[in-house]
């Protein structure tokens, strides 16, 4: 079995999928639009919303109307979370690439990260979720297991929705009121 572990090999290792079982070794992983869609935020959060699951109020082009501050200026492709800056006032917003950037609504609460295992047909086996004690550069430097009833319910309704094959890293923050927003997807 071959397992990816770094997200630079998961496109050329979903896309060659095939070429890998012929040869004898099984790929850990998903059908790569589903690897692809992960790595791009903007397709990431339309089909959030079109499947329910809460994800903060994002914006992808100078046209749509926004709404409050402070906001997250993201890249839309790739992982990890560099060039992350926070948007305050409208004076930034000019000097934003939108073919390379998107807007988050900035959501306060307690943040945990969530692994979602699926088997190797895309069926639900387990979920960890971390509460994210301590955070640099944006990574998770500490954390601790928690048991969490809404996460786990709702890592299970992810489960069934992706129908991922092996690990899901999905970031949601849980805000003040306990609503809870996914905020990013790694495969």
């Amino acid at each position: 079995k071959i397992i990816p572990l770094s997200d630079h090999d998961l496109i050329i290792l979903a896309e060659n999928k095939l070429k890998f079982e012929r040869l004898g070794c099984d790929v850990v992983i998903s059908d790569p639009s589903l690897v692809k869609m992960c790595m791009n935020k903007k397709k990431m959060y339309y089909f959030c919303k079109k499947n329910k699951i809460r994800t903060p109020f994002s914006i992808f082009s100078k046209k749509e109307k926004i709404l409050s501050f402070p906001l997250l200026k993201k890249k839309i492709f790739g992982s990890g979370s560099g060039g992350i800056e926070e948007i305050k006032n409208n004076i930034k917003l000019k000097k934003i690439d939108f073919n390379k950037f998107f807007l988050q609504k900035k959501i306060k609460g307690t943040e945990y990260g969530i692994d979602i295992l699926n088997d190797l047909t895309g069926d639900f086996v387990c979920a960890t979720v971390k509460e994210k004690l301590l955070m640099r550069a944006g990574e998770t430097d500490r954390s601790k297991i928690v048991k969490h009833a809404s996460l786990q319910n709702l890592s299970e309704a992810i489960a069934r929705t992706f129908r991922h094959i092996g690990n899901m890293d999905v970031d949601v923050i849980v805000d003040y009121d306990g609503n809870i927003y996914c905020i990013d997807f790694n495969y």
